[in-house]
C-alpha cells in the first residue's frame, strides 16, 4: 500500500508523498528510526540494541544534484550506499564511482560525503548525534559510550568553552561560520577524543 499511494510525512505535518523522492525501502528505514527516536525521547529505558549509528547534522545543503546526477534511482542507490557504508574505504569507492561517472563532485556533494566520514569516526567512538551549528558542535553519546572519562576530561580541557549534561551531551561553543569550519571542527572533536585509548 505505501508502494502504490505514498505515505507523505506520517510523522509530521506534511502529507505529500515523500516516499516518491527516496523510496519505499529507504523511506521505511527512516521511518523505523523517527519512531525509535520519538519513543526514546519519552522513555529513558529504551534501549537502542538493534542498532548502532550516529545522525549528523551540519545545517546545510547535502544532496545530490539533479543537474549533477539527473536519474533519481541513481540518486537513490547512491544515498543507501553512503548509509550503508561502515568503513571511510567504502566512500572512497563511492566517492571515485561519482567522479568516474559524473565528473568533479559539487560542494553539496562533497559536503555529504564529509558526513558519511564524520557518522564513520563518529560512531567508533559510541556517539549517537552529531550536530554542528554556527556557533557549537553538539555531541550526544549513548548510554554506554567508547571513551573513557579520561579521555571526556582531557576533550574538554582543550576545548575550554564547553559543558556536559547529564543526559550524555557535549556541547562546544566556537564559531563554525562555513561548511568548512562545520567539517574542521567537528573532526577536531572527534580526533581530541580518540586521543588517549
Amino acid at each position: 500500500d505505501l508502494e502504490i499511494r505514498g505515505a507523505g510525512e506520517i510523522l509530521g505535518d506534511k502529507q505529500s508523498g515523500d516516499i516518491k523522492e527516496v523510496g519505499l525501502s529507504l523511506y521505511t528505514d527512516m521511518l523505523k528510526k523517527a519512531v525509535r527516536k520519538l519513543k526514546h525521547s519519552t522513555s529513558n529505558k529504551l534501549e537502542l540494541t538493534d542498532e548502532v549509528n550516529c545522525d549528523v547534522d551540519l545545517h546545510t545543503s547535502t544532496i545530490i544534484p539533479t543537474n549533477y546526477c539527473p536519474q533519481v534511482d541513481e540518486r537513490l542507490s547512491y544515498y543507501r550506499s553512503l548509509a550503508e557504508a561502515t568503513t571511510t574505504t567504502d566512500i572512497d569507492l563511492i566517492y571515485q564511482d561519482l567522479i568516474n561517472r559524473y565528473g568533479i563532485t559539487p560542494p553539496e556533494v562533497n559536503t555529504l560525503l564529509q558526513t558519511h566520514y564524520l557518522r564513520i569516526a563518529a560512531i567508533s567512538l559510541g556517539i549517537v548525534g552529531l550536530s554542528v551549528r554556527e556557533k557549537s558542535v553538539t555531541i550526544h553519546f549513548s548510554s554506554t559510550p567508547k571513551i573513557s572519562n579520561e579521555q571526556l576530561i582531557n576533550t574538554m580541557q582543550q576545548l575550554k568553552t564547553c559543558k556536559m549534561t547529564q543526559s550524555h551531551q557535549l556541547t562546544w561553543y566556537t564559531s563554525c561560520a562555513t561548511t568548512q569550519e562545520k567539517i574542521k571542527q567537528a573532526n577536531y572533536v572527534l580526533e581530541l577524543l580518540r586521543e588517549v585509548r
